[in-house]
Parts: C-alpha cells; sequence; structure tokens
C-alpha cells in the first residue's frame, strides 16, 4: 500500500518538475531519479531537489525517496528571508560560520541567524546568542569589533574582506567576502570554513563538515554530496 501511495505523489511531483533526470553514481554502485523544481518569480528565487534511489527486491524495482534538499531565497530592500547555505549581512563573528545550513530573516536593522540574533546599522553592529555578545563600529570598509565569548574576550578589526583580531592566542586572522552570488569565511583559528557559490541550478556549498555540489556540464548534471555519514558522487542527465 506505501508503495502505491509513494507511486502516486511521484507522479504529482513529476507534473510539475521542470527537470528530471536519470543518475549513476559509478563510486558507490547505485542509481536512480532526481526531480528539479526551479521556481523564480517577484524576489522569490526556490530551487527543490527530490532524490529517488532504485533498488531491486526478488525482481522488482523499489523506489525508495530522500529528503528533499531545498534552498531558498527572499531578497527585499528592507527585509530577506533566505533558508540553504548562502546568508547575506550576517556581521561577522569569531564563532559563527555565516555559511552554514540554516534559516537567515533580516527585516530592516534586526536579523535571526539559526539561533543567532544581530542588529545590524550603518555605523553600529550588535549580535549575540547564549554565552556569546559581539559589538562592532563601523565606517564605509572598516570595523573594529569586541566579542565575548564565555570566558574568552577578543578585540579586533575587520578592513573590508580581511580581519585581524585578538584572543588568547594571539594576533590570529579571518577572511569574510560576499557579493551576489559568490561568499568565503575562512577562519583557520576556530576551524571554520564556509563556502557558497550559488547561480540557478549550479551551485557549491563547503563547510568544515560537509559538501554539496551540482553544476551542470554541457547535457551532464555532476552531482555530489559528502558527509560524515553519507557520501554520495553521481551524473545525470536530463529525460524529462
Amino acid at each position: 500500500m506505501k508503495k502505491i501511495v509513494f507511486l502516486f505523489l511521484f507522479l504529482q511531483i513529476l507534473s510539475f518538475a521542470q527537470i528530471l533526470d536519470f543518475w549513476v553514481d559509478p563510486f558507490f554502485d547505485t542509481y536512480g531519479f532526481s526531480i528539479t523544481q526551479d521556481i523564480e518569480f517577484w524576489k522569490v528565487k526556490a530551487l527543490l531537489r527530490y532524490d529517488i534511489n532504485v533498488n531491486w527486491e526478488q525482481g522488482f524495482p523499489v523506489f525508495e525517496a530522500n529528503v528533499p534538499e531545498i534552498f531558498f531565497d527572499l531578497n527585499a530592500k528592507i527585509y530577506s528571508v533566505e533558508y540553504g547555505f548562502f546568508h547575506r549581512k550576517v556581521p561577522f563573528s569569531v564563532f559563527v560560520n555565516p555559511y552554514e545550513m540554516g534559516l537567515n530573516v533580516r527585516y530592516g536593522f534586526t536579523g535571526f541567524y539559526n539561533d543567532y540574533c544581530y542588529f545590524s546599522g550603518n555605523f553600529l553592529d550588535v549580535s549575540f546568542k547564549e554565552g556569546l555578545i559581539n559589538v562592532g563600529l563601523k565606517y564605509k570598509d572598516f570595523r573594529i569589533f569586541y566579542e565575548k565569548f564565555l570566558e574568552k574576550n577578543i578585540f579586533g578589526i575587520q578592513i573590508d574582506d580581511l580581519i585581524f583580531f585578538y584572543d588568547e592566542y594571539g594576533l590570529e586572522a579571518a577572511l569574510y567576502f560576499q557579493d551576489e552570488y559568490f561568499g568565503l569565511y575562512f577562519n583557520p583559528v576556530n576551524n571554520l570554513l564556509g563556502m557558497a557559490i550559488f547561480s540557478k541550478n549550479n551551485y557549491l556549498f563547503i563547510t568544515q563538515e560537509e559538501m554539496y555540489m551540482n553544476v551542470k556540464w554541457g547535457e551532464i548534471n555532476v552531482f555530489g554530496r559528502f558527509q560524515k555519514e553519507k557520501r554520495k558522487f553521481a551524473f545525470g542527465f536530463k529525460i524529462w
């Protein structure tokens, strides 16, 4: 009964899909289908990817659905909602990676990024979560800040994309770069890495714990997902 219900839902989703790919993972000996829906209207950009593995049991194909991947982006002048890896206008923090999977909601100068709350104005930034507070004064591309995390006191300056800060280990450096389609955060002292490239169906997301990628190469889609307990690298081509 469950397989019949799933087949019915699969056909319903397929009727709205823009792209149906057949993919093969040559390294882990699996194959299946992926449904991609690219939505763009007004100020909304959203991408839905739905993977379906195919296994054989007693000579019959069995479809196994994975949890769908959703990336959502609504950006207006005053407010924004971003779900995925690419989060804009999150003030720099030594302990917060702005390019991790999660939700970033901003209205005016107020924002919420996962369990992190921030206020960002023309000259003042304040951000905090449990056990952490960061206060920064800025002017154009220059910013000075003080951050306290538990018992750690940190002082730093940010000049454009380059950050220098002083903590218990001495003088440290980090990078925080962002434009419309690309973002990079690298903080070696805390082993934090975030990189996001997102343009329509092509994306590459890298953190210190996982990597997601989907690149269209001619008529072939190259898809990869590498996590601690789950790995996948597949080639796919459009059949619908």
